[in-house]
């Protein structure tokens, strides 16, 4: 191999920070047809790296939030149809924890697809124990509001208690992500399939 063609190689490595691959498909764009493995042996023979040493991009830290208390933010979410092995039929799952503790106040399995009053009443249930909460969080499934706009069932009831329904963004899952996190477990724990 002639020393023009190791210096280009040098080049296209050490100032324009190409990896073997790029390497070698400029040089046989150029007519000068080497495989990759003999660019990674000129590199090598020159002494040169084989990666680029580039700066990892700092992925933004996700800033976790949680309540100050408890009962200050419940979280409901409602997981299925899914297969459930011990029972051999399709449930569906409601479940409601707490924001703060990550305490699961209530989970009901029901045989159909949950109605409000089946939410409602798991929500009474843990009002009964628990106490009040100031606000829940709920994704922007049809249970928990209005398909052709205005008030949902759901939010009137919150409205009557007195408690603030906060709602996610649309297709914003992580909003709701401590009882998805546990719907995760609940998973694992109950063989099931999606």
């Amino acid at each position: 191999m002639d020393e023009e063609l190791k210096e280009r190689i040098r080049e296209l490595r050490i100032k324009q920070g190409m990896n073997v691959e790029k390497i070698a498909y400029l040089l046989k764009r150029e007519g000068k047809a080497l495989s990759q493995t003999t660019v990674t042996k000129v590199i090598k023979e020159l002494g040169l790296p084989l990666w680029v040493n580039r700066k990892k991009r700092k992925r933004p830290r996700y800033k976790s939030f949680e309540r100050q208390k408890p009962n200050e933010l419940w979280q409901i979410d409602v997981k299925g149809p899914f297969w459930v092995e011990e029972q051999g039929q399709h449930l569906h799952l409601i479940t409601l924890i707490d924001d703060h503790s990550r305490f699961c106040l209530g989970a009901k399995f029901h045989p159909f697809a949950p109605k409000k009053e089946q939410i409602i009443n798991l929500l009474e249930e843990a009002i009964k124990e628990y106490g009040y909460p100031e606000s829940i969080l709920t994704d922007n499934g049809a249970l928990f509001s209005s398909v052709r706009g205005g008030t949902s069932t759901f939010s009137r009831w919150c409205q009557t208690e007195g408690i603030k329904h906060i709602r996610a963004r649309v297709f914003h899952p992580e909003t709701c992500g401590k009882v998805e996190r546990l719907h995760g477990t609940q998973q694992s724990s109950v063989r099931w399939k999606d």
